[in-house]
């Protein structure tokens, strides 16, 4: 949980590691191409962000595990409210468990 939340503020307030976060999986992402975005934990916030921020590629699916993105402190950091990617052109399928604290908001 302490990992979590570390890497969690660093993405959401620190002005350089964000910027490199996206750098290095933009730099995975082909814009002539259909993707299929599978994330899990944290990553299902960066994908969100990813998905919102950048235009030059399309997704197919989305797949969040495990997301928090069901959380204030998360959402007071991203475009509000939890909407549909527009780069988004097709399915969302968002995994989560009951017994997960974390996670329990599907």
């Amino acid at each position: 949980m302490h990992k979590f939340l570390i890497e969690t503020y660093l993405y959401l307030s620190n002005s350089d590691f964000m910027p490199e976060v996206h750098h290095r999986i933009m730099s995975h992402l082909h814009p002539s191409k259909d993707h299929i975005i599978v994330a899990h934990s944290l990553g299902t916030v960066i994908a969100y962000h990813l998905l919102h921020q950048f235009t030059h590629f399309r997704a197919h699916r989305f797949i969040t595990l495990d997301s928090p993105l069901a959380f204030k402190v998360i959402q007071e950091k991203l475009t509000l409210p939890i909407s549909r990617p527009p780069q988004l052109h097709g399915d969302w399928f968002n995994f989560y468990s009951p017994d997960d604290f974390l996670t329990a908001f599907p």
